[in-house]
């Protein structure tokens, strides 16, 4: 059961196109864009794009106006690399491969809003948002030290580095997204969304957030020293403070009768070291700490921790000031109730003992506030900006975009642009690729240019589609694909004032497809799924229901002999369905009508996978084992729709005489 004709009849029907019409309620789905290669779907990631063309489906039964914006990322290395190795040239053989098995999958398309990364109109949207952001100051670019992946060419850097993999160092000046300003929006929402905590985790870990201690030293002349600890757990071994009198008023730290004594020494050398006479008071140890005045740290206060610092230890023994051991064999001494911990356990306790007790304030602090943008393959979009070396400045291609390759690989301009500079090195990596695609898929339109991103108009669309209503992401892709639309968001609301506080309304983060050797799918692994292969075998329906049959945020193992029974079953329920009669009984009735209502809560919520259990177990009950009319027939038929476009269609045009889409009818209570 494969597309035949009804794919053509549904686009005829203008069946996935968004409609200008006022009083209809918006849906907008989005799922990640599928990586597209010589084999169509990449890694065998169909889950998203099939849960989410059911989801779409639905809501057009139900009469919403439905943004559904599917596209595919044809800017990878696999995708250039290929083309260069087989033809030399870029051209739409890749992308074509995989728009085929969209459609070959019933997942509706509407050309308009189709995005082809690698083409034309979508590069300037993607471009011309990079210019925005650059202009408004949230892209920088600087020397950075950043992380090389000598093989594949791409940058990483502290935020977006794996734990487990080591590059090389390479200091570069590349462009970087400055999330200073909104962070603490941005790490908000995170903790507000409902995920696992797992990959809350993996994403706020990102930020390198910080816990410091406020608080304040009591000092003997009965003033306070206001402090930040970002190592608490090294308080027990601080033997001296160092204040610098030209970035803290010292008036009220030094003790009256050392004043002039001061100030001659600070007069005296470049790098003077004066007693002021006074100590403070380690609320932990209850020790007195020296207070000294120096010009030698290019910071208002520095505490000094000989044993654990090294440089303090040196300063110490210079200054032949009192040393405080703390640490011996991992583990903390001398430091009162911490005593016996490691440094990690001892850096929460003292935090949570000290806020608890009011002793301190808790701050939070965040290390990585700039994430790389720049690749240093090229193989994605190129920079919209040309080097001018003589001034050291870049000059912005505004106007003359898109900045493309042509079908030789070869980086062009469009005619008649005559600004200096020359091309950048590299690429723009993934992250802004990935994380821009939800953002700019609403105002996106293949056949109108797209307004930037911070005009009025682009906002006052934005506003009346946002919150996505379902939005899905693969998990692999959940920094670029989850992180980065919500930064972005956040960059939105602080620059234009909008106050739509969610970004989507119902979340899912879909994990791997594997084989059945827990082996992820990949053409590196050499288990590419042959998604092609599989729909000319099997139903395109069954193939649906076998990639929704279990939980959607499970990972999925692939089995072609789990997909060949659920095939059976639905070729088995086609000939059931094909020998309906017209009764004119209504003992059935009550049943049907239960069946589309549970459908359709399911739906409304999500719940996919007890939608897909409910429908198996409600055509195992009364579909296989008993007698009911095309009234009835007709009710079934549209709560399967979503999942099984091809086979409801097929059944209403044989038993109802239909050429129309059965969508037409609506979702009947």
């Amino acid at each position: 059961m494969g597309r035949g004709s009804w794919y053509k009849k549904w686009c005829i029907a203008r069946g996935f196109i968004i409609e200008n019409d006022m009083l209809k309620s918006k849906s907008y789905i989005y799922t990640s864009m599928p990586k597209a290669n010589q084999f169509g779907f990449q890694n065998g990631n169909l889950r998203g794009v099939i849960a989410s063309d059911v989801f779409a489906r639905f809501d057009r039964l139900n009469d919403l106006n439905v943004l559904y914006p599917i596209g595919l990322d044809t800017l990878s290395f696999s995708s250039f690399s290929e083309a260069k190795k087989n033809d030399n040239l870029l051209d739409d053989e890749i992308p074509n491969i995989y728009i085929e098995e969209l459609k070959e999958l019933g997942v509706g398309i509407n050309d308009a809003k189709l995005i082809n990364m690698r083409h034309d109109e979508y590069l300037i949207t993607l471009q011309e948002a990079f210019i925005d952001l650059y202009e408004k100051g949230y892209i920088v670019y600087k020397n950075r030290i950043l992380y090389e992946d000598n093989k594949t060419k791409k940058l990483y850097d502290d935020f977006t580095l794996q734990d487990n993999i080591e590059y090389s160092k390479v200091k570069v000046k590349s462009f970087s997204l400055d999330i200073s300003s909104v962070i603490e929006d941005v790490y908000k929402d995170i903790t507000l969304l409902d995920i696992k905590e797992e990959y809350k985790n993996d994403l706020l870990k990102r930020f390198g957030i910080k816990r410091n201690l406020k608080m304040s030293f009591d000092l003997s002349n009965k003033n306070k020293l206001n402090v930040i600890l970002d190592k608490p757990e090294y308080l027990g071994g601080l033997s001296f403070v160092v204040l610098n009198p030209n970035l803290i008023d010292i008036e009220t730290y030094v003790r009256d009768e050392e004043r002039e004594a001061v100030k001659e020494i600070l007069e005296m050398t470049s790098n003077p070291f004066a007693d002021s006479g006074l100590t403070a008071l380690n609320p932990l140890t209850g020790r007195q700490i020296p207070i000294f005045i120096s010009t030698l740290y290019n910071q208002a206060i520095y505490l000094v921790f000989p044993g654990a610092i090294e440089d303090d230890r040196l300063l110490q023994e210079n200054m032949e000031l009192e040393y405080i051991d703390i640490i011996s064999n991992g583990l903390l001494i001398n430091s009162d109730f911490l005593d016996g911990m490691t440094l990690k356990k001892a850096h929460e306790e003292i935090i949570n003992v000290f806020s608890d007790a009011g002793i301190a304030d808790i701050e939070i602090t965040y290390e990585n506030t700039l994430i790389n943008l720049s690749s240093s393959d090229g193989f994605g979009p190129l920079f919209p900006f040309l080097y001018d070396k003589d001034s050291g400045t870049l000059n912005s291609l505004r106007g003359f975009l898109p900045y493309n390759f042509s079908s030789q690989f070869r980086p062009v301009l469009s005619d008649k642009t005559n600004i200096s500079g020359t091309p950048l090195k590299g690429s723009i990596n993934s992250l802004f690729v990935d994380g821009m695609a939800p953002i700019l898929s609403i105002n996106y339109d293949e056949y109108s240019s797209s307004d930037s991103l911070f005009t009025k108009s682009f906002i006052e669309e934005m506003k009346s589609w946002v919150p996505i209503s379902t939005f899905m992401v693969e998990k692999t892709r959940i920094v670029s694909g989850l992180l980065m639309p919500i930064i972005i968001h956040n960059i939105l609301k602080r620059e234009t004032n909008y106050t739509i506080t969610n970004l989507f309304n119902k979340l899912f983060i879909i994990p791997e497809t594997l084989d059945y050797t827990y082996t992820r799918l990949a053409k590196w692994n050499n288990n590419t799924l042959d998604v092609m292969g599989i729909l000319k075998r099997y139903y395109s329906d069954s193939i649906r229901w076998y990639f929704l049959s279990n939980n959607i945020e499970d990972e999925f193992i692939y089995n072609q002999s789990d997909l060949s029974s659920i095939d059976l079953y639905v070729k088995r329920l086609e000939q059931r369905l094909l020998k309906v009669e017209d009764l004119d009984s209504v003992r059935m009735d009550y049943h049907f009508r239960e069946f589309v209502d549970k459908c359709k809560n399911y739906l409304l919520k999500r719940d996919i996978t007890s939608y897909i259990n409910y429908l198996k177990s409600f055509t195992d009950i009364y579909v296989f084992k008993e007698m009911f009319n095309l009234s009835q027939l007709k009710l079934y038929l549209i709560a399967i729709y979503p999942l099984m476009p091809f086979l409801a269609e097929e059944i209403y045009e044989e038993k109802f005489s239909k050429k129309s889409s059965i969508i037409n009818e609506g979702w009947l209570s």
